[in-house]
């Protein structure tokens, strides 16, 4: 059965105060019992509007509905296609939100709606693979295409940071090897700077990485515990994330703390980022795989 993973409800906004004053709104019911929580302020010209994902069930399903609640545009994936749900960081508010995969301005200025997704090619490993990213319109037109050095497990996870005045696409996952495990490679970090103002392949380039975490197992068994190595910009708390975005845990970091023990009881086997982002707004992160 279908789940209503996150709704995210999107307000007006000019592109001068953009992602400036972040804050959550009451929850507001669509249908079917699911709900929306409201960002002000994102990738939005003109009208307010509302989306969800149904995303724990394939193939993903995206709806777009306007201030009135009214259906404006859906969106299905294809089978060789794996949308990407982005996970919301702004690094001045320290406000967070989940797994909404249409934008409007963020690549660029015009009127159509956008969305970016992966390619996907089956394998006999646990997990598909992917060889490029794309930006997609709504027309059909593809925008931009980044090409991977070298072919990623799918699922990524992807997180949308806002630092500063800029906006930056970071893709935390695994290089697809066929001879490991789950077909689990070796870890990758990828950090893309976009600039909506560019022209095509100019829109998106890719910048310096930032520090990582260590985790000590990252390939756990359940109910072990896993040690989280802290570098010098953590925050005040530690986050678990499932591969489909979903933060499934949040443990406190103490100041000068060096390291913190993660319990992997109660979680599902499968792939899962740790990351916290300090008050400078750095972003640590690692990856644990339960078996």
């Amino acid at each position: 059965m279908k789940r209503h993973l996150f709704i995210a409800a999107m307000g007006l906004m000019s592109i001068g105060s953009y992602a400036q004053t972040l804050q959550e709104k009451p929850a507001t019911n669509l249908i079917d019992g699911a709900y929306a929580h409201g960002i002000p302020g994102i990738y939005t010209v003109g009208d307010e509007f509302y989306f969800e994902v149904l995303y724990d069930a394939e193939p993903t399903e995206c709806y777009l509905y306007d201030s009135n609640l009214s259906l404006m545009k859906s969106y299905t994936e294809k089978e060789d296609e794996k949308l990407l749900p982005f996970n919301y960081v702004d690094c001045k508010s320290s406000f967070r939100s989940h797994d909404f995969c249409f934008t409007q301005n963020l690549f660029n200025n015009d009127d159509a709606f956008e969305y970016a997704k992966l390619d996907k090619h089956k394998t006999n490993s646990y997990y598909p693979y992917s060889t490029y990213m794309s930006v997609m319109s709504e027309t059909g037109k593809e925008l931009i295409r980044i090409t991977f050095d070298k072919p990623i497990i799918t699922p990524t996870y992807v997180t949308l940071i806002h630092l500063g005045s800029k906006d930056y696409i970071m893709l935390n996952g695994s290089y697809y090897d066929s001879t490991a495990d789950y077909g689990l490679g070796e870890d990758f970090t990828k950090v893309y700077l976009i600039d909506r103002y560019g022209n095509g392949q100019d829109a998106i380039r890719e910048v310096e990485t930032p520090e990582a975490l260590k985790a000590i197992p990252s390939l756990a068994r359940k109910n072990q515990s896993v040690s989280i190595e802290l570098g010098d910009n953590a925050g005040s708390h530690l986050l678990v994330t499932s591969a489909n975005g979903s933060v499934v845990r949040q443990l406190p970091i103490k100041q000068g703390q060096k390291s913190v023990q993660l319990s992997t009881r109660g979680l599902s086997s499968g792939v899962y980022v740790v990351s916290t982002t300090g008050a400078n707004g750095t972003r640590e992160h690692c990856k644990i795989v339960i078996k």
